[in-house]
């Protein structure tokens, strides 16, 4: 199976989000109010930290299911009956959970205003409900990685995440724009492919008939997945705590001008999270030297696509914001993109080296590494808050993602040969952003163009050959390729 066609199924799947909040956006702060588009974040934060209740079961899933690829298939039918039903019943336990621990926060520690109160109130039993949805999905998928079938599996999320976007604010436009209708409409979207996503699996695995949960398997795939999980919900805190205290310190519509640049510059996640469940199941399988070929490869694919995408966005992001969001929300949030960009980068040259060592046995390394930056990220943030403000916070962010990619390379054995290239990439990214800064007006588009060319000269020197040949059969569909 083609690696590169694998990767641009996942990376077409994973652009329609980034294309849907563009467009969709707009529409809810003009449907709903900045304040309550806050709110409605604050709530998709807290609800992404049930994920580490399922305890890795999707990924776990898939490596079980990769390494039984030569077998008859009966170990995998095994392996995913056992982790869908351990997905509900700790779907269930998780959905008590969040009802709880929704009820205290936004009872307690979010700063919603008295409006928004009963709002949230009946928005949280919604927000419950979405768990055990999201848990069997995540299983469902897993195994669809794990044996590669990654047209169908990005088919059943495309068409998840364009439901989920898209039915809240049908909701609202003819119904109401509270968050209940707003949840309730998410919540519609992703439970719409489950069943698309369970009779691909019976399919691919394959599955016949009913089988009890095992035992044995239980205690493997959870020995497993619950480093899996560790690492989930320590992911979810260094990812999403900033805004919780954002919340909590400044208040709901701070968190919508740091949540919106945040968002937009994090959409290059599409390069690597594309690419590394594509990689993941090779990693699961193949021998050390094949292996670090393979990370070879990826870390120059995600380099060579990351850097002129992140350059172009710092060039263009002023006059786009101007017209997104208006020049009230472009001056505040301005500043925060430019420096998201630069964290951004460090992540996606990082993230390769997560996928080997859980692929390769070690998740522990990768729980034990995220763990140990909650508690001095956490005390960093409240800090530069207190200080700062919310340049404060991405100030932390921009400081911890680098130390973290350095760590996570370290710890995968990535030897300094593989990474030497990547020195010109990364320091034309942060001049991109220096010089972006620094320089006001039209005056920052020639140095901005000049980066840009260098990063894209780079890009064609160094980019793998079928990187290189995709493009270019991409190239002759456009106007003008063909005599």
């Amino acid at each position: 199976m083609s690696l590169s066609r694998n990767a641009t199924y996942s990376a077409i799947a994973a652009t329609l989000p980034s294309v849907l909040t563009l467009v969709t956006v707009p529409l809810y702060l003009h449907f709903v109010g900045v304040e309550r588009y806050g709110v409605l974040a604050l709530c998709w934060v807290f609800l992404a930290y049930s994920a580490f209740m399922d305890l890795g079961l999707g990924l776990a899933v898939a490596r079980r299911i990769a390494q039984s690829r030569d077998g008859d298939g009966e170990d995998a039918a095994e392996a995913l009956w056992t982790a869908i039903w351990l997905s509900l019943g700790l779907g269930l336990a998780a959905g008590a959970a969040v009802y709880a621990g929704g009820l205290y926060y936004f009872g307690n520690m979010a700063k919603v205003a008295p409006t928004f109160r009963s709002e949230v109130a009946a928005a949280i039993p919604l927000m419950a409900a979405a768990v055990p949805v999201l848990m069997l999905s995540g299983v469902l998928s897993g195994a669809l990685q794990g044996r590669e079938r990654f047209l169908a599996l990005n088919s059943a999320q495309v068409l998840g995440n364009a439901l989920g976007a898209v039915l809240p604010l049908v909701l609202a436009y003819f119904w109401s724009p509270v968050l209940p209708v707003l949840v309730a409409g998410a919540l519609l979207g992703r439970l719409v492919p489950v069943p698309l996503l369970f009779a691909l699996c019976r399919r691919a695995v394959p599955l016949r008939g009913i089988s009890r949960p095992s035992g044995a398997c239980a205690r493997s795939l959870l020995g497993f997945g619950g480093w899996v999980s560790l690492t989930t919900i320590a992911v979810a805190v260094l990812s999403s705590a900033d805004r919780l205290m954002i919340g909590g310190m400044i208040g709901a519509a701070a968190v919508s001008v740091y949540t919106i640049p945040y968002n937009l510059m994090s959409r290059i996640y599409i390069v690597p999270h594309s690419l590394s469940p594509v990689l993941f199941p090779r990693f699961a399988w193949l021998d050390e030297s094949e292996r670090q070929n393979l990370v070879l490869h990826g870390l120059q694919t995600i380099a060579a696509i990351v850097t002129p995408l992140l350059i172009g966005a710092v060039m263009l992001v002023k006059p786009f914001f101007t017209l997104w969001i208006g020049p009230e929300l472009t001056q505040a949030a301005l500043p925060l993109s430019y420096m998201f960009a630069v964290g951004f980068w460090f992540y996606c040259i990082g993230y390769p080296a997560i996928g080997l060592l859980q692929a390769t046995g070690r998740p522990d390394l990768v729980s034990k590494l995220f763990l140990a930056q909650i508690v001095p990220f956490i005390g960093a943030n409240l800090l530069a808050l207190s200080m700062f403000g919310l340049v404060g916070a991405v100030l932390v962010f921009l400081v911890r993602l680098p130390l973290e990619a350095i760590a996570l390379v370290l710890l995968a054995r990535i030897p300094w040969s593989t990474l030497k290239p990547l020195v010109v990439p990364a320091g034309l990214t942060v001049s991109a952003v220096l010089a972006a800064w620094a320089l006001d007006g039209f005056e920052r588009y020639p140095v901005l163009l000049a980066l840009l060319a260098a990063a894209t000269l780079w890009s064609a020197i160094h980019a793998p050959a079928a990187i290189r040949n995709r493009l270019g059969r991409f190239a002759r569909f456009l106007p003008g390729s063909r005599s």
